[in-house]
């Protein structure tokens, strides 16, 4: 469901590419993998469902393009519906005050 784009600033030309969100997973070492949309990329991405979404955003200290969680779930899903209409619940520390929420 992600996009990708290549952004060029206004005023001093600079690109770089940024996209998502994308749909990952946690292999058993935990390490963030490309889940795959509209079907996992693999069967170890279909045995662990969907963990949450990342994207990839700009670091100007950096100067690189670096992974960045959106959202990771409690319980991970093996509905991307489940993932891309808000019916899986985030984690706590995903939670802020004054987030928008959906209706219950």
């Amino acid at each position: 469901m992600g996009a990708s784009y290549i952004h060029e600033c206004d005023k001093c030309g600079y690109t770089f590419h940024t996209s998502g969100p994308w749909e990952f997973y946690r292999d058993r070492e935990g390490k963030l993998k490309d889940y795959g949309h509209p079907a996992p990329r693999s069967r170890e991405a279909e045995i662990l469902g969907i963990k949450g979404l990342y994207g990839e955003m700009y670091c100007h200290i950096c100067d690189k393009v670096r992974k960045i969680i959106l959202v990771e779930f409690k319980n991970p899903s093996d509905d991307s519906l489940s993932v891309w209409t808000g019916r899986c619940e985030p984690e706590e520390k995903y939670i802020k005050e004054g987030a928008i929420r959906r209706k219950k």
